[in-house]
């Protein structure tokens, strides 16, 4: 069983001759210009970062959130060209958002009279051309699956060449694991007597032990995966008419273990 390796390295203490170091980047948005406001994107993502430090508070970590009108498509792609420069091979890196979504992309904050999309090409070049050998995606969004239909072009190859020249960006043995709160044409809900959207609600509670169905003191990936999507599905269905499934996307053993709860 692969022990020692993607979240593991996060959450519990592994012994490693490479000092390696935790990068996490966070987006929340709830109010827009040209988008109907939501009501708790930007409560998941201080969810989110506050279940990650409750896990594990001593992991050596550089946290950057980015809520509301922070999160402009181009302080994103900043921040993202900055984790390209400075991020090593044995690092990881963490990507959460949470906020509208669509077939094309994610919209962040649209003040400043701009659109606010950010193309699913740019965020996928920008995440590919970082070093991180173990590279952690969650999208708390409507169509957060319209993600891995986007391919990348030789135009928007462009866009990060000039700060991946250095880089090795077709690095072998990255390994990437995608967390996406809604399927194509999905709606990602919220709900109000929790506060939060649906799928980051029961993500940050089984992580938090609840998905500890086994009552080991460790969650793997398959029960935290079947946590979030059993109960984000079943709930959809009591409060909506419609449904949302949570996917669960990469390479990797299912018995991989994502919180140590001793």
């Amino acid at each position: 069983m692969r022990t020692f390796t993607i979240l593991i390295a996060i959450f519990i203490f592994a012994a490693t001759q490479i000092e390696a170091k935790v990068y996490g980047f966070i987006i929340g948005v709830d109010n827009y210009v040209y988008q109907k406001n939501l009501r708790h994107a930007k409560d998941d993502a201080i969810l989110f970062y506050a279940t990650l430090k409750h896990i594990n508070p001593l992991m050596d970590v550089e946290w950057n959130v980015l809520l509301d009108d922070d999160a402009t498509p181009e302080n994103i792609v900043a921040h993202l060209i900055r984790y390209i420069k400075v991020i090593k091979e044995e690092d990881t890196f963490i990507f959460y958002y949470s906020g509208h979504g669509s077939d094309e992309g994610i919209y962040v904050s649209d003040s400043y009279m701009k659109s606010g999309m950010l193309p699913y090409e740019d965020l996928k070049l920008g995440i590919k051309y970082i070093s991180a050998k173990e590279k952690l995606i969650f999208m708390d969004a409507c169509n957060s699956a319209a993600i891995i239909k986007k391919k990348l072009t030789a135009y928007e190859n462009e866009k990060f060449r000039t700060y991946s020249t250095a880089r090795s960006s077709n690095k072998t043995g990255q390994n990437t694991i995608l967390f996406l709160g809604s399927g194509v044409a999905e709606e990602s809900m919220e709900l109000g007597i929790v506060g939060h959207g649906l799928f980051t609600f029961f993500l940050c509670a089984g992580l938090r032990g609840e998905a500890d169905f086994n009552k080991d003191n460790y969650v793997q990936i398959d029960e935290l995966f079947y946590f979030f999507r059993n109960n984000t599905f079943a709930t959809s269905k009591i409060i909506s008419t419609k449904y949302q499934c949570p996917l669960l996307i990469g390479n990797f053993d299912k018995k991989l273990v994502i919180a140590n709860l001793n």
